[in-house]
């Protein structure tokens, strides 16, 4: 299993943080459906919860159901699809963009979104 706080990932040995500084990290623990809802089960994906059914889906930057509201960043790789997981989502803290991934556009610049601050790591 990865490191709860996504400094590495150790299921896949890449090296790339996700969390910049552990200054204001915050988790918490959901439970989200793979594959659908879900799209994407690895660590850095961007969340949002429907309003309709409180569940965790993919982040959409356009959408009115909800998860137009980024509510957290999937913390850790989750190992299969079409199953409820219970994992960790990082809910604040200072992010690296580049370790991010979304069906939707992942805000640009230093970006305070919500209580997650991306920012792009030299």
């Amino acid at each position: 299993m990865s490191e709860l706080i996504g400094i590495t990932n150790l299921d896949t040995l890449d090296e790339m943080p996700l969390v910049v500084s552990r200054r204001d990290t915050e988790m918490m623990s959901v439970d989200i459906t793979l594959g659908t809802p879900v799209v994407y089960p690895l660590r850095g994906a961007l969340l949002g919860k429907a309003s309709g059914d409180g569940k965790y889906y993919d982040y959409k930057s356009g959408a009115s159901d909800g998860t137009q509201v980024l509510a957290g960043i999937l913390a850790e790789n989750c190992p299969s699809l079409g199953e409820d997981v219970k994992t960790n989502m990082i809910v604040s803290g200072d992010i690296n963009r580049a370790a991010c991934f979304s069906v939707s556009t992942i805000p640009t610049g230093l970006s305070l979104y919500n209580n997650l601050n991306f920012v792009d790591e030299v």
